[in-house]
């Protein structure tokens, strides 16, 4: 009859869902929050908030949907700004959270590797390569969806952008 009464090691596995439930439903604001206010801020004020974000939350929160939210609008519109090298570094690292890497809409993503091919440079390569190998493993179980689609069309991409860094080096 242990299951009527809350052991430790329950109250622990319950406490951390309710700590990562608020966390999810804080950086969900938070990203909202940032959308409204994104196109009066400057790259490099939007990425610093992104990355506080992942710091203290790391969790997946491009609401309002699964695909193309709140994260892709904002992701999009750095694709198109002009970026300083520190700027796309920045976005390029980004590749490897792992609240990114569970997210299952690719277009983020993509995005940041498409600045990285807008603004090539050997600094990017070890970081586009690892993400490349984490396509690989990520494809690798998965049958013919549209999710495998867009890792395949993300893996293009990122081989492309590793490419064009490379054609930089000395």
């Amino acid at each position: 009859m242990g299951w009527l009464f809350d052991t430790k090691e329950r109250q622990e596995r319950r406490s951390e869902r309710e700590e990562q439930s608020r966390k999810y439903e804080e950086a969900t604001r938070m990203m909202a929050d940032l959308f409204m206010r994104h196109n009066s801020m400057t790259t490099a004020a939007i990425i610093g908030e992104l990355e506080e974000m992942h710091r203290f939350y790391a969790v997946a929160s491009w609401a309002p949907s699964e695909e193309k939210g709140y994260f892709y609008q904002i992701a999009t519109d750095l694709s198109h700004a002009r970026l300083t090298r520190e700027e796309t570094s920045r976005l390029v690292a980004m590749l490897a959270w792992p609240e990114l890497r569970a997210y299952k809409d690719r277009s983020a993503p993509s995005c940041f590797i498409l600045a990285a091919m807008q603004h090539p440079s050997e600094a990017y390569v070890p970081t586009l390569t690892e993400h490349f190998a984490w396509l690989e493993n990520e494809i690798k179980p998965l049958r013919q969806t549209k999710y495998r689609a867009d890792v395949a069309s993300e893996m293009r991409l990122t081989k492309g952008a590793i490419q064009a860094c490379r054609a930089t080096m000395g």
